[in-house]
């Protein structure tokens, strides 16, 4: 493992959450690398494995490796039993977090850039007013087209991105929970940042979250040689549908009913069953606007997963300042 950098003065209280599932030991193992050169000393690293119990051993074992790195932050490794990125986001929020001032998130597939996390912090610091920030993407074909509009619109990036521990807070004190099964996960936390938590008497505004050009990310780039990344490509485009539902279904409870976030419904199912009830011509134009909506909302909207193990979170191994280079 690699060595943190120096700490960032602006923040006394710094965490990571790293958000793993399917990824292999080796990608997690250079993800952790790099977010360890990219973290101030001072900060806590935390590995949140959902629904993949032998990664999340793997990890376990692979930390408590003597190392004759010294290392002065604070690795966790997590196991949560429910493979579901909404559900991971809401234990972290609610059951996880310590504290700290600010927290950034990112994918398990993402390397993060040495400068990435000091460049949001800074940017963060210089806008006291904003409640979160977000990395901009440089890599892949749309990332051009992206980081302009980011740039330009605003946006929240789910890659890379931070919330200040104050609205961290807030969501714990309100019970402010994203629906499980949610696929656009970074959406809706990024709609809650720019209504300020409070819909009903806050405007739209973009600025409340700091977009940075300096903080960026690498990752693999898919093969357009490959059967595999092929059908993975349709899979993505179904999701990407099944996305779009999921936004609309969340514009219309925040900006046409104003609802508060602790309102949001427990899962994806009854976020668009509810959106269909009380909007059905607004519903019925999407779906029948392609065949694809039309599909992903028979696929994932209307199934009744197992929620029974939402609340589950296991920590396997706690690697402290004082644990490091033991070789």
């Amino acid at each position: 493992m690699t060595a943190v950098i120096a700490d960032f003065p602006q923040h006394p209280s710094t965490s990571l959450a790293i958000f793993l599932a399917r990824e292999s030991l080796e990608i997690c193992t250079r993800t952790l690398n790099t977010a360890l050169q990219a973290i101030p000393s001072h900060g806590v690293v935390d590995l949140l494995v959902n629904g993949n119990p032998p990664l999340a051993a793997s990890l376990a074992k692979l930390i408590n490796l003597p190392s004759d790195v010294q290392r002065s932050c604070k690795i966790r490794v997590w196991n949560i039993p429910l493979g579901d990125k909404a559900n991971a986001w809401n234990t972290y929020i609610h059951q996880i977090w310590e504290s700290e001032s600010l927290v950034f998130f990112i994918d398990g597939y993402v390397r993060l850039r040495p400068d990435s996390l000091r460049s949001m912090a800074s940017a963060l610091a210089s806008r006291p007013s904003a409640l979160g920030g977000t990395g901009v993407p440089t890599i892949g074909r749309s990332a051009e087209r992206l980081r302009r509009e980011m740039l330009t619109y605003g946006g929240f990036h789910g890659n890379l991105c931070c919330v200040r521990g104050s609205v961290i807070a807030e969501m714990r004190k309100r019970n402010i929970r994203i629906p499980l099964g949610l696929y656009r996960v970074d959406s809706l936390m990024g709609a809650i940042l720019t209504f300020g938590l409070n819909p009903l008497d806050n405007a739209w505004e973009p600025s409340r979250i700091v977009v940075v050009e300096t903080s960026s990310w690498d990752l693999d780039m898919k093969s357009p040689w490959r059967w595999d990344d092929w059908v993975g490509k349709g899979k993505q485009l179904e999701r990407q549908f099944r996305g779009e539902m999921e936004n609309a279904a969340v514009k219309f409870l925040f900006t046409v009913l104003k609802h508060q976030p602790e309102g949001l419904p427990a899962d994806v199912r009854a976020l668009v069953e509810g959106w269909k009830a009380v909007d059905q011509v607004g519903f019925q134009r999407f779906v029948l606007s392609h065949p694809l909506p039309a599909l992903a909302y028979r696929r994932h909207c209307r199934q009744l997963p197992d929620w029974s193990r939402k609340d589950e979170a296991e920590l396997l191994v706690q690697m402290k300042a004082s644990d490091h280079g033991r070789g």
